[in-house]
């Protein structure tokens, strides 16, 4: 069963790799140019509210595999998720109107939202560790 939060995770990790990198590189060429020109101070909050929304993300999927559903629901993990979702469509309607570096809406929200699926598909998982065997004992993991 740790073999399959692990499969979870890499899956998760795959599909959030091309919006992670064009957000990435968003990020450098923002802050690169942040004392250059000013319209690139509008998109900055939002793609550093992207990021901490990612970030919660990957400490909801930690939660989800170590203590549960139900702590992963917190409110201190959910908020700043929904931050960086806002964040994340924020930057795509800034961006509607340049044709070079357009984005469908909900592109970016792909990458926070395959760790939180990832992190409850974990919790479904069966866990060995509470399975008894025959004689009443739990299995050594």
């Amino acid at each position: 069963m740790r073999t399959l939060r692990l499969i979870l995770g890499l899956v998760a990790l795959g599909v959030s790799a091309v919006p992670l990198v064009w957000m990435a590189i968003l990020a450098v060429a923002q802050f690169g140019n942040l004392w250059m020109h000013p319209p690139y101070v509008r998109e900055f909050p939002a793609i550093a509210a992207f990021w901490i929304g990612f970030a919660a993300s990957i400490v909801f999927f930690w939660l989800c595999l170590t203590k549960g559903l139900k702590r992963a629901l917190s409110p201190y993990v959910l908020l700043p998720i929904c931050v960086g979702i806002i964040g994340g469509i924020a930057e795509e309607v800034m961006l509607l109107d340049n044709a070079k570096v357009s984005f469908p809406i909900g592109f970016f929200e792909i990458a926070p939202l395959s760790w939180m699926i990832a992190g409850v598909i974990a919790t479904k998982l069966p866990n060995p560790s509470l399975i008894r065997t025959a004689n009443g004992e739990r299995p050594v993991s």
